[in-house]
């Protein structure tokens, strides 16, 4: 390994063999590719008929990961992959291919874990260098076409790859078989056992990362990370850990107050450059936006605070108005990239202010304004994009929300270029939103919203089911996209389930349990237990890894435990307890060495190990079952099972209420954990008495 890295870096050019065939990308399901079908790089998507004519060709493989809203993609393609001398070179050299992230995310996440065994730098674009049979050898992110602030030239890169490629390919292959044999056993998995104790463990853990000034964790660059604070509000109404609950809630209030959020716009961007959650990385991402939405609307539940509340309002109205395609479905992204008012494509172009522009649009209501919402600039932090630095993006440092002077800036902006639009449809991070919204209906009393998650859910259902009934993980233009992954179809099921509680209606729970019988069958290790990210028929997988680090999304096989478990709790079938007990145990092993990455993972344990069933014994619709199902919405709880039946259903044999029955006719509720029940309440506030002893650990 060492000799081979040593050739790397003292080689020099490989011969020029240009590669005859042209440009492939025009006709994929993929905004992403579609964008890169113009390139003088002669692009090819990764399928196993092109990583077979690269090993026929015998030419090391070029792969380069990105996705539509991605700046730094734009960037390079702008510097490298549309210059005709550098898009020679690569044609001559290498065997260039293209995935689109958000497609083949179980890719992404291998070439990544790849990146990090080598200890090298990730994130996108990915530059990744493979020999002809599909190994990886090297890897890197953005390389700017010429030197630049300490990073090499891309045409350099590809000069001394290729040199120690032609020069040692042995070498290149026993490195690369090194790396593949070392990646599964890195992911192999560490059975073991979840208990309380590793919960309390975690919690301390996530503390001692968590930043006490402006919320989060880190003191760098700042992702929402809501899975972690989601653990850790779950510990907070386990324990009554005042540190753990203050926490959540100024994490939640310095994003929504920060730069962060679009306080035009609504919603959420992809994550921050900074500590304070002023500067964003300009994409707005689905997957983002269902996940704090989720996130604030379950501790609004105990809060009821205003601005949680309007934060969720106007989250919804953005995927609404910016987001929600004709069909009723989500768009997968807005690009961080958009035209400024001199014509030049710039990050955050569209979202930026100059104090001037503020004056011409709000006139007298100018002070007031600038008295609550200030303007980041964007050259504060190292390393953001050029431009104007008097013009930035705004952050409130006032109590108030001015929402009609917001409104009048909104339509200003809408004057402006827009950012460009992914349309894809992406099976994940449609069923986040699906569940995001069906939640959201039921806890704000806003069956709006429920109805958007209905039709987001017929919708998605209508793109990505093929004609064989297969979930695909992603649909565009009326074209299927690859198979689903794991974390693809846990998330659709998991939005099924949210909307089953929502409605009652038993055929979204009919079409869950179909999704957790897919994963069974395609997803299912005959060896070992654990899941797959890849379906055993997925096209040109390398390795099939059992990812449990969330991505920042919960991983794979957390998704699917908390599946299960729901599932469980709900039909009382004992395969899916099995199922979510068994992956459980074939990872436990992590929880005693807690990180962020895992709490998606311990937040499915959770789910199954304490979860509360509510039985409402009543008829939907009326008041007095409508007054318990609100008492129920009224109180954050982790890890609930709601289930309104009928008087005279007959619940699953295993289940705990099973012959409960209602108390002087009227609508009467339980709640139950494990085998035990409380006593019958048909009064909100002996429900909320009994939800609130409950609901501790």
């Amino acid at each position: 390994m060492a000799r081979f890295f040593y050739i790397l870096i003292a080689a020099i050019v490989l011969p020029l063999t240009a590669l005859a065939d042209s440009n492939q990308l025009a006709g994929e399901a993929s905004p992403y590719l579609r964008q890169h079908a113009t390139d003088p790089v002669h692009w090819r998507a990764w399928t196993d008929k092109n990583l077979a004519a690269a090993k026929k060709l015998g030419r090391p493989i070029l792969l380069s990961i990105g996705y539509s809203a991605c700046h730094w993609c734009h960037v390079m393609q702008r510097e490298s992959f549309t210059d005709p001398a550098t898009a020679k070179q690569i044609n001559a050299q290498f065997f260039p291919i293209l995935i689109d992230r958000e497609q083949r995310p179980d890719l992404d996440a291998m070439f990544q874990s790849t990146a990090v065994l080598l200890e090298l730098p990730t994130g996108w674009p990915l530059t990744v260098f493979l020999t002809p049979e599909g190994r990886t050898f090297f890897t890197g992110t953005y390389y700017p076409n010429g030197p630049r602030q300490g990073m090499p030239g891309f045409t350099n890169v590809l000069e001394r790859v290729a040199a120690a490629y032609a020069k040692d390919p042995d070498g290149a292959r026993d490195n690369a078989k090194f790396i593949q044999t070392t990646m599964a056993q890195v992911h192999r998995p560490r059975p073991g056992e979840i208990l309380s104790a590793h919960r309390a463990l975690a919690a301390a853990a996530f503390m001692d990362e968590a930043d006490t000034l402006a919320g989060g964790f880190g003191n760098g660059a700042k992702s929402p990370q809501w899975v972690a604070l989601s653990f850790l509000w779950r510990h907070y109404l386990r324990t009554g850990s005042a540190v753990a609950g203050s926490h959540v809630r100024a994490s939640i209030d310095e994003m929504i107050d920060g730069g962060l959020f679009d306080h035009v716009g609504g919603g959420f961007f992809r994550h921050t450059v900074d500590p304070l959650w002023r500067v964003p990385h300009f994409e707005k991402m689905l997957d983002v936006n269902a996940g704090l939405l989720r996130l604030i609307t379950e501790v609004w539940r105990e809060t009821k605070s205003p601005k949680l509340a309007e934060a969720a309002r106007r989250t919804i109205a953005f995927l609404e108005r910016d987001m929600r395609l004709a069909g009723g479905g989500f768009a997968a992204s807005l690009d961080a990239d958009s035209i400024d008012t001199n014509g030049e494509e710039r990050e955050g172009a569209y979202y930026r202010w100059h104090a001037d522009e503020l004056t011409t649009a709000l006139g007298t209501n100018t002070k007031t304004f600038t008295s609550v919402y200030s303007i980041a600039p964007i050259e504060a932090v190292p390393g953001a994009d050029e431009g104007d630095p008097e013009r930035g993006n705004l952050y409130r440092t006032g109590a108030t929300t001015l929402l009609v002077d917001l409104e009048t800036l909104r339509r200003a902006r809408a004057k402006q270029h827009a950012p460009q639009r992914d349309n894809k449809l992406v099976a994940d991070w449609a069923g986040q939103a699906i569940a995001a919204l069906a939640e959201a209906g039921q806890v704000f009393n806003k069956p709006a919203w429920t109805r958007q998650s209905r039709d987001a859910f017929a919708a998605a259902q209508r793109a990505l089911v093929d004609s064989n009934g297969r979930l695909r993980q992603s649909a565009f233009e009326k074209q299927w996209g690859p198979l689903a992954t794991l974390a693809g179809l846990a998330a659709m099921a998991d939005g099924a389930i949210s909307l089953f509680e929502a409605t009652g209606e038993q055929a979204y729970l009919v079409r869950a349990v179909a999704w957790a019988i897919d994963i069974e069958t395609h997803h299912g290790d005959t060896t070992a237990p654990g899941f797959f990210d890849s379906a055993a028929d997925a096209e040109a997988v390398p390795v099939r890894l059992k990812s449990i680090i969330d991505d920042p999304n919960p991983s794979g096989n957390a998704r699917a435990v908390e599946i299960a478990a729901r599932l469980y709790y709900h039909t009382g079938e004992d395969r899916w307890r099995q199922m979510a007990e068994t992956t459980l145990r074939a990872h436990g092993r992590v929880a005693g060495h807690p990180q962020l990455g895992i709490a998606g993972l311990l937040n499915a344990a959770d789910t199954l190990q304490l979860a509360l069933q509510v039985v409402i014994i009543g008829k939907r619709g009326k008041p007095d079952t409508d007054a318990l199902v609100a008492g129920v919405m009224a109180r954050s709880l982790p890890a609930q099972v709601l289930q309104v039946v009928s008087p005279g259903t007959v619940l699953p044999e295993s289940h705990p209420a099973r012959y409960k029955e209602q108390i002087d006719t009227k609508a009467t509720v339980y709640v139950c954990r494990g085998t035990i029940c409380s006593l019958p309440a048909t009064e909100v506030a002996e429900l909320d008495a009994t939800l609130l002893e409950m609901r501790r650990q």
